[in-house]
């Protein structure tokens, strides 16, 4: 068997030490660009949308499987808790729109 693509299934797990429940999914693999070591990935969603990546050496430590029941349950419960509309303020560093005719007619839609 390859250790590379071996490793658990995709499926729901509990965080050993908060008792968080993700969905876990097969992320790849990736290389450390040091040494050229290859490892695997898992993707870990979460109900309020947030997506990350953990190596599988650190899952394999951290998370438990939990059945799909238990993991409905908490799921949903977390879900309902999520706000429906996120908002953040966003600075943006912008510069004025120079005159039209600097760019060569190309914005000669504008009045």
């Amino acid at each position: 068997m390859d250790p590379i693509r071996s490793g658990r299934p995709s499926g729901w797990y509990k965080q050993i030490r908060s008792g968080n429940i993700v969905l876990a999914v097969n992320g790849g693999t990736s290389s450390d660009p040091d040494c050229g070591r290859t490892f695997r990935n898992y993707a870990l969603a979460r109900p309020n949308g947030n997506v990350d990546r953990i190596a599988a050496e650190d899952f394999d430590q951290k998370y438990a499987p939990v059945s799909e029941t238990e993991a409905r349950a908490w799921w949903n419960e977390k879900y309902q808790a999520v706000p429906k509309v996120h908002t953040r303020d966003l600075h943006l560093i912008a510069a004025p729109l120079r005159n039209a005719k600097d760019f060569g007619g190309y914005f000669a839609f504008l009045p």
